[in-house]
């Protein structure tokens, strides 16, 4: 064997290392960049889904609310004022049944009776009173004002205390003081609170003849100037009847 046989070898470069050792971090660096891209779009793409859910959601509810409190709030508007309780005889010299009696002038056309339609958001639409007859309608709905119902209540009262007793309503001399006083302050009283709760009415009655009634139970009252639910009233009547009793 010859002892001056060398194996040739060639040693890598130096500067290739170098060069390949600055390349892997540069590259690692890009595909960080890439990945922070992604997760920031994927994580914006949740943050608008969220929103936009919760957009929808927060209107669905607040819709539902707002109908809920339409629904609630079918109740005839009607403004305060101030009145002073003073005695008024003229109520009390004579009985609501009396021809002409200054009772009738309380209560408006059509006696409190008023017509109304539901709107999509579930609201009472009450309709302006006609002389023409549209004929039956099922959508229509039929409520008496309490106020009314309640003075026709007094009058009905005060008919049958005083009317049994004196056969001549214009001798009525004894009618205790105390007695008049409660009457007339239960007028007014009637008058001041204007209650316009709505009591649903129902037909009554038999062999060919109907009526719509109401007796006034079972409906929770939100415990009003009584010209402007009188006008009210009056405008949207159901029939053009009148009278207290």
């Amino acid at each position: 064997m010859d002892s001056h046989y060398k194996n040739p070898y060639t040693p890598l470069s130096t500067e290739d290392d170098n060069t390949t050792s600055d390349t892997l971090p540069i590259q690692a660096q890009k595909n960080q960049v890439h990945a922070n891209k992604r997760i920031l779009a994927l994580t914006t793409s949740l943050f608008l889904l969220c929103a936009g859910l919760g957009a929808a959601l927060y209107y669905q509810i607040n819709s539902a609310c707002r109908v809920s409190y339409v629904s609630e709030s079918s109740h005839i508007k009607v403004p305060h004022r101030a009145v002073t309780f003073l005695p008024h005889n003229e109520y009390t010299d004579q009985l609501p049944d009396e021809p002409g009696s200054v009772w009738d002038k309380l209560i408006p056309p059509g006696r409190g009776f008023v017509t109304a339609k539901r709107t999509r958001s579930g609201a009472l639409a009450f309709e302006e009173h006609s002389s023409v007859s549209f004929g039956a309608d099922s959508s229509r709905e039929y409520y008496c004002i309490s106020a009314f119902h309640q003075m026709h209540c007094l009058a009905i009262i005060y008919n049958a205390i005083f009317s049994k007793n004196h056969a001549d309503h214009h001798h009525r001399d004894d009618h205790s003081d105390h007695t008049k006083h409660c009457i007339d302050y239960l007028r007014q009283s009637i008058m001041c609170a204007s209650d316009a709760t709505l009591e649903g009415s129902g037909v009554l009655g038999g062999d060919g003849t109907s009526v719509r009634a109401v007796d006034g139970w079972n409906n929770t009252h939100q415990c009003r100037d009584w010209d402007s639910l009188y006008d009210f009233a009056s405008r949207h009547r159901m029939l053009d009847s009148d009278g207290i009793v």
